[in-house]
C-alpha cells in the first residue's frame, strides 16, 4: 500500500537524475546540496504519515522530519558516495527500505577505518545518528545484484524513503568532524572532488539563494540537456576524444601556468590539452555522469555545478572556457545570466573562450538549421542503452 501511495500521489516522479526521486516538504537541491527556500504543497500520503507516525513511537525518535526525498532504485541503479550535508540537515537521519533490499557501502573519508559493507533488507528502517550521520560515506553500487551471507541475491525495484529535519540556520552543526563539516569548513568543503589545497581555495564563493538572483531551471533543460547527457555521457566519452582543433590551439597558446576554469566540461577532453605549457584546469558541468568520468576514468579536478550559479571565487581565472553549452540554455535571460558567470570569475585583463553552435553553418556542414532553437537528436547505439531500455 505504501509503494501504491507513493506512486499515485503527487508530486510526479523526477527525472532529472539517473534515477527518479520525490520530495515532500522541501525540495533537496543535488548541485548545491542544500533545500530549496520555498516549501512544496503536497501532501504525504496518509499511508506515509502513518510510518512516520510509528518510527516516532517505536524509535524513539523526536525530530520533526520537514524533508522527505523518496529516491527509486531499480535494479543496476544506485548512488555514488556521499555524506548528507551537515548544514541542511539534523543529527539524525531515517531511511525506510521497501520493496528490494539492497548492500550499503560504507568508507571511511578520513582513511582511518577500514571499509564494510551493510546488507539492508526490504521492509526495514536504519537510522544514521553520531558516527554513522556525520563521518562515514554511505553509497550503493550500481549493479542488479548482491552476494550476501555468500549467496547471489537479486535486486528489485526499491524505493527508500530519506526522513530528514531541517536544520535552523541558528543551529549548525558541531560534530566532532570539523573537516568533514561544511557548517564549520564553509562552503568550499562541498566541493569535495578537488583533490589540490591551491583550487579548493579558489570554490569558497557561497551560493546565493536569493530568489532575485537564482533562476530556476526550466523543465525543457532538465528534460533535453540534463537527463539526456546523463545518459549519453559515456557514449560522448568514448566517440568524443579530441577538441575542436581551433580550441586545442588556443590552449596550446597560454602561458605556462595559467589557471583555466572549464565551464560545462563535459568528459574533460579540453582539460589535458597542455601542449608544452602546463595549464592548471579546473572543470565543473551539471552532469553528474560526465563529472564522475572525469574525476574517477581521467583524474581531473572538476565538480557538479550549475553554470547559472558557479562555486567558484569572483575575478580568480586566467582563462575560462564555455565550449558548446550556451546553445544548451533555453531563454535569452539565462544566456546572459550564463555569460554574466564566466565574467564574473575571470580576472581583470583576463581571457574568455565561448563558443556555441551556430545557425549559419558552412556549406559542408552535416547540419542545416532552419530556424534557433531546434531539438537535434542524439542517436544512441544499442550498446550504451540503459539495460532496463
Amino acid at each position: 500500500k505504501l509503494i501504491e501511495a507513493i506512486d499515485l500521489e503527487t508530486p510526479q516522479w523526477e527525472t532529472s537524475l539517473s534515477r527518479r526521486v520525490k520530495h515532500f516538504g522541501k525540495t533537496f537541491d543535488y548541485v548545491t546540496r542544500q533545500t530549496q527556500p520555498q516549501p512544496l504543497n503536497h501532501k504525504l500520503p496518509v499511508e506515509l504519515s502513518q510510518v512516520l507516525d510509528k518510527i516516532k513511537t517505536f524509535a524513539k525518535i523526536s525530530d520533526h522530519f520537514d524533508q522527505i526525498t523518496v529516491n527509486e532504485y531499480m535494479p543496476g541503479q544506485g548512488i555514488s558516495s556521499h555524506i548528507d550535508t551537515h548544514s541542511a540537515f539534523g543529527d539524525i537521519i531515517c531511511i525506510v527500505s521497501i520493496g528490494s533490499g539492497i548492500v550499503l557501502e560504507l568508507d571511511d573519508p578520513l582513511n582511518e577505518l577500514p571499509n564494510t559493507n551493510v546488507y539492508i533488507p526490504q521492509r526495514s528502517l536504519y537510522a544514521m545518528g553520531g558516527e554513522s550521520r556525520h563521518r562515514w560515506n554511505h553509497g550503493i553500487s550500481r549493479r542488479k545484484r548482491d552476494v550476501v551471507d555468500g549467496k547471489l541475491v537479486l535486486r528489485e525495484r526499491r524505493l527508500a524513503i530519506t526522513l530528514r529535519s531541517l536544520r535552523k540556520d541558528d543551529n549548525p552543526c558541531k560534530c566532532i568532524y570539523p573537516t568533514l563539516c561544511d557548517s564549520q569548513q564553509g562552503p568550499a568543503s562541498q566541493l569535495s572532488n578537488i583533490r589540490s589545497p591551491q583550487l579548493k581555495e579558489i570554490a569558497s564563493k557561497q551560493s546565493t539563494t536569493d530568489e532575485q538572483s537564482h533562476i530556476g531551471t526550466p523543465q525543457v533543460e532538465v528534460e533535453f540537456v540534463h537527463h539526456v547527457y546523463n545518459q549519453v555521457a559515456q557514449h560522448f566519452s568514448n566517440t568524443r576524444h579530441t577538441g575542436w582543433p581551433q580550441i586545442v590551439s588556443y590552449i596550446e597558446s597560454l602561458p605556462a601556468g595559467s589557471f583555466v576554469i572549464d565551464v560545462g566540461c563535459g568528459n574533460g577532453r579540453y582539460m589535458f590539452q597542455n601542449g608544452k605549457h602546463k595549464c592548471v584546469f579546473l572543470g565543473s558541468d551539471i552532469c553528474q555522469k560526465f563529472v564522475e568520468i572525469c574525476v574517477h576514468q581521467r583524474n581531473f579536478d572538476a565538480v557538479i555545478a550549475d553554470a547559472m550559479e558557479l562555486p567558484w571565487k569572483s575575478n580568480c581565472a586566467d582563462v575560462v572556457l564555455s565550449i558548446a553549452v550556451l546553445h544548451h540554455i533555453s531563454t535569452e535571460s539565462r544566456r546572459l545570466q550564463l555569460v554574466s558567470e564566466l565574467v564574473r570569475i575571470a580576472k581583470p585583463g583576463g581571457e574568455i573562450l565561448l563558443e556555441a553552435w551556430a545557425l549559419e553553418q558552412e556549406t559542408s556542414s552535416k547540419r542545416n538549421f532552419e530556424a534557433p532553437d531546434v531539438m537535434v537528436p542524439w542517436k544512441l547505439p544499442k550498446q550504451f542503452l540503459p539495460e532496463e531500455n
